[in-house]
């Protein structure tokens, strides 16, 4: 059997809102444009008995989907009416598909075999919609308004419609006129007060309903604008909430076609000129287009728009807006694809976009207990990046993970967040057994100025093996500045005994270090230097001292 359309399920859906929630107006809009976005090119058939069976057959292992009780009340409604079926034509319009879903929501006529409805479907006079009414199948043809094309009274052929349980379909049972001479009487142009209660037609179905007539003029313009340069000028001309509204629903059919069609490109050309430049609007501008965006903005359109970062280098900026106003179902689907990256661009576009996410610590976060190494990976240097700082409590415990990647990400993280409790995590860090991660907690504690980890920086240098490692902790030395960090630094600066000179890289570090410090006791020490028989040292030393008298 085939799957319901989505047109089906749609229409259901508004049909659903219009007898559950009447007042509910701009859900019906909403809804009533998915309708329209679902047409078929061939067309689309409801049919009772195949809508019924495919009901049962949706009611899987998992569970009963959200569709089915809308699908559900369409089926008790049409039975209700005696409807049998209903041809909707590939270019129905609106108006024609609210009016229909209109009269399916009135309270139908018991035992009128559908006469009441077909009261109300005869007022709208109908150009585009064929329905099969009453025990006997009693067929009202659309009827083409003047100057406009015969509308098909059948589909044509490879019609979607819901799936049939065999036998001839409606497509086919169409095309013979009634026979019966019984049903003749539907034929007649019944006027909407014909049968049942003259109110209730004017509330429940009719057309003289005003808020109908509002909204259904509302409505009738669902054709998007095809022109995305006018577009943009239309949403950056808005000045006010109302103004705002109108262009944010231009924007958001036209977006929603484009989604529909994978013309990702576009979409997010809409979607950025909704986000803008939020610090140049009016308030109550960004305010209405957050509506829209946040609409717009569901997990599939974020996995296309997602995948667009990789490869177009010039639309990131805006997609990294886009995404800095998606909720965890950007980060979602950033994380996704990030893992599932097959080259380091590729990731790096997304790490980047997940960077400008607001939204996007609690997942990280959670991502760091992550089985995978470079889950957690990922997630520490982002968290990094981002300056997370509710989260430096996990990532100490991160230090502990067995991989030296993880651990050497998570100590990069700690030295950017800076929190005291990264601090003195770092501290400890310069013990660990991979010099990488020694030498990203020198720079760490370096970067920080962290004056009360002056003696553990002494400690790890005296017993520093590694070259690149102790030209990290020097230079530490130097941007913390204590007395004991110069004292040493001038150890370090010095030629050193006839048995145990020290290496001349190392002294020009130190000779560095003296002038990032500045102290008096400092720029004493690069004095004494002045002279060293070291050309690389006293190079060095007039760096040094002239960068101190320019400033």
């Amino acid at each position: 059997m085939e799957p319901i359309p989505n047109f089906a399920t749609e229409f259901a859906h508004l049909l659903w809102q219009l007898t559950k929630d009447p007042k509910a107006v701009e859900e019906q809009k909403a809804t009533l444009r998915r309708v329209m976005l679902a047409r078929e090119p061939e067309g689309v058939e409801i049919e009772l008995g195949a809508l019924n069976i495919a009901i049962v057959g949706a009611r899987g292992p998992n569970g009963v989907p959200e569709s089915v009780p809308w699908l559900s009340e369409l089926t008790t409604r049409m039975a209700a009416h005696a409807v049998r079926a209903m041809y909707f034509d590939a270019q129905v319009p609106a108006l024609e598909v609210l009016g229909v879903a209109r009269a399916l929501a009135a309270a139908p006529q018991l035992r009128d075999d559908g006469q009441a409805f077909d009261a109300r479907i005869v007022a709208l006079k109908l150009t585009a919609i064929t329905i099969k009414i009453g025990r006997e199948g009693f067929v009202r043809h659309a009827t083409p308004r003047a100057g406009v094309g015969v509308i098909r009274a059948t589909p044509a052929a490879g019609m979607r419609s819901v799936g049939s349980s065999g036998g001839s379909s409606i497509a086919d049972r169409l095309k013979t006129p009634p026979t019966n001479p019984k049903t003749s009487r539907f034929d007649q142009d019944l006027r909407p007060a014909a049968h049942g209660d003259g109110d209730e037609e004017k509330t429940s179905g009719g057309v003289g309903d005003a808020r109908f007539e509002i909204m259904s003029r509302e409505i009738a313009r669902l054709e998007p604008i095809r022109d995305l340069s006018a577009l943009t000028k239309l949403l950056a001309e808005a000045t006010d909430g109302d103004t705002a509204t109108a262009a944010g629903a231009e924007a958001l059919r036209a977006a929603e076609e484009r989604i529909q069609h994978g013309d990702w490109i576009a979409a997010a050309t809409i979607l950025a000129a909704l986000v803008g430049q939020d610090g140049e609007r009016d308030p109550e501008v960004r305010r209405a287009y957050l509506i829209y965006v946040r609409r717009l903005l569901k997990p599939h359109a974020l996995r296309g728009l997602a995948k667009l970062l990789p490869n177009r280098k010039e639309m990131r900026e805006s997609l990294h807006a886009i995404f800095a106003n998606s909720n965890e179902d950007g980060v979602d689907a950033l994380v996704e694809l990030m893992t599932a990256a097959n080259t380091p661009g590729e990731r790096r576009a997304y790490r980047d976009a997940l960077a400008a996410c607001p939204h996007a610590a609690p997942t990280l976060g959670h991502m760091l207990g992550d089985p995978q190494w470079f889950v957690v990976r990922n997630a520490a240097e982002l968290l990094g990046e981002m300056g997370v700082t509710e989260v430096d409590g996990r990532l100490v415990e991160t230090l502990s993970h067995p991989d030296t990647r993880v651990r050497r990400a998570a100590t990069g993280a700690l030295a950017r967040i800076g929190t005291p409790r990264a601090l003195h995590a770092l501290q400890d860090m310069l013990r660990d057994a991979n010099p990488d991660i020694r030498l990203q907690a020198a720079l760490g504690l370096g970067a920080a100025g962290q004056r009360a980890a002056s003696t553990d920086l002494i400690t790890a240098l005296d017993n520093e093996e590694d070259k690149d490692v102790q030209h990290a902790l020097v230079t530490a030395l130097g941007k913390v500045g204590t007395p004991e960090a110069i004292e040493r630094l001038k150890k370090v600066a010095k030629r050193g005994s006839i048995f145990r000179r020290n290496p001349s890289g190392l002294r020009v570090a130190a000779v560095n270090a003296l002038g990032e410090a500045a102290t008096p006791e400092a720029l004493e020490i690069l004095n004494q230097l002045a002279d060293d028989r070291d050309a690389e040292v006293r190079a060095a030393v007039e760096r040094a001292l002239r960068a101190k008298s320019a400033l």
